[in-house]
């Protein structure tokens, strides 16, 4: 069953705790965290949170995780830190 089948919700707000679109699109995003963003949680996922430099942990994850070939094809990496 595709994306479609959530087409008859109208307002936005009805989808913010709407367990079957969360579970279709982790099911359909899955390869993409796998590619993108798991390699920048190596450390997190030995160490625990570490707050304020966990923004740096992640990049040394990403950095220390990817081949050094695929590395030079990147032009950007994009970090992000909230709280």
């Amino acid at each position: 069953e595709g994306a479609e089948a959530f087409a008859h919700i109208k307002n936005l707000e009805d989808t913010y705790f709407n367990r079957d679109i969360e579970q279709y699109f982790m099911s359909h995003s899955k390869q993409s965290f796998e590619r993108l963003t798991k390699p920048g949680l190596y450390l997190a996922n030995l160490i625990g949170n570490m707050y304020t430099p966990s923004l740096y942990g992640c990049l040394i994850s990403l950095l220390i995780q990817t081949p050094w070939e695929r590395l030079q094809g990147m032009s950007r990496i994009g970090l992000f830190s909230y709280g």
